[in-house]
């Protein structure tokens, strides 16, 4: 249904673009995720809730709103398959800065919590995403964080 096969595509994966903090053109115009957006511009944007696509009405109605059980389902799967749990909080320009469920999550693996980027003007696109140096500051900061995680 959504074009997903069960065997990784290294051809199907090249013709995909993969860094969604490099400029591009959306909706017949360029963003640019290098130049820098005023803090009073971040400010000055609405902060609209994101519409609910019919898949998040649909799971919603499933399981009650309640997204712990499909994190519960994912950290079974994983430990079945030996895979390691990272939980990563990116926060939205001037947004929260801790995790609200960060005690639930912590059970199933590390929780970072990079909530200290949300006052840096400098690291945001708009209200909602990271620029490119916001990017790569959380990339580079994961890293760090997994590189010593057992495999």
């Amino acid at each position: 249904m959504f074009g997903l096969t069960k065997e990784f595509d290294p051809k199907h994966y090249a013709k995909n673009r993969t860094d969604y903090s490099t400029s591009f053109i959306g909706d017949g115009k360029l963003v640019d995720m290098e130049h820098r957006v005023s803090r009073d511009t971040l400010l000055g944007e609405p902060r609209e809730p994101v519409p609910r696509t019919r898949i998040a009405r649909l799971l919603t109605r499933i399981n009650g709103g309640e997204d712990h059980l499909f994190i519960e389902k994912i950290a079974r799967e994983a430990k079945a398959h030996g895979t390691q749990l990272v939980f990563v909080h990116l926060p939205m320009f001037e947004g929260p800065r801790t995790v609200s469920d960060e005690d639930f999550l912590k059970q199933f693996g590390p929780v970072l919590n990079y909530g200290d980027l949300a006052p840096r003007d400098e690291l945001f696109e708009n209200w909602s995403h990271l620029n490119h140096a916001g990017a790569m500051n959380a990339s580079a900061r994961l890293a760090d964080a997994i590189a010593g995680l057992k495999l």
